[in-house]
């Protein structure tokens, strides 16, 4: 009888730790430039696309030798709870570009800008894309 309320007493207190957590999944998200998107409805989370600020990646399709792959850059903006934070990403990270950054636990990465020069020229393609991983 003993174990079986010791069982009962760690199962409820796992259950209760573990379904209090708040942490925002990892997840990737895509936003076009200009836009925002939720990232966690509950906690009322969203990240912004304002801009691009830098794109000199060297273009594929085109026959040509670059030197160094080069880099993009974008500003972003996060919104939780009515307070926005500006901050910058880059594809590279060096010196003061940078992949990723935390802001109130929250961390984004950079994964990609969308579409890489000279990768398509549809109409459709040339809407900026950023790819988000969100922790």
């Amino acid at each position: 009888m003993k174990n079986f309320i010791l069982f009962s007493v760690l199962y409820f207190t796992t259950v209760l730790f573990t379904s209090c957590n708040k942490e925002i999944p990892q997840r990737d998200i895509k936003i076009k430039k200009g836009s925002c998107n939720l990232v966690a409805d509950k906690r009322n989370i969203a990240i912004c696309f304002d801009s691009l600020i830098n794109e000199s990646r060297c273009p594929v399709n085109i026959d040509i030798y670059c030197i160094w792959g080069g880099y993009a850059s974008a500003a972003f903006r996060l919104n939780t709870g009515g307070v926005s934070t500006t901050f910058k990403l880059s594809t590279l990270n060096v010196g003061n570009l940078h992949t990723d950054t935390v802001i109130n636990n929250i961390k984004i990465t950079l994964k990609d800008i969308l579409p890489y020069p000279g990768a398509d020229n549809t109409p459709e393609a040339k809407e900026t894309v950023a790819i988000l991983e969100v922790q």
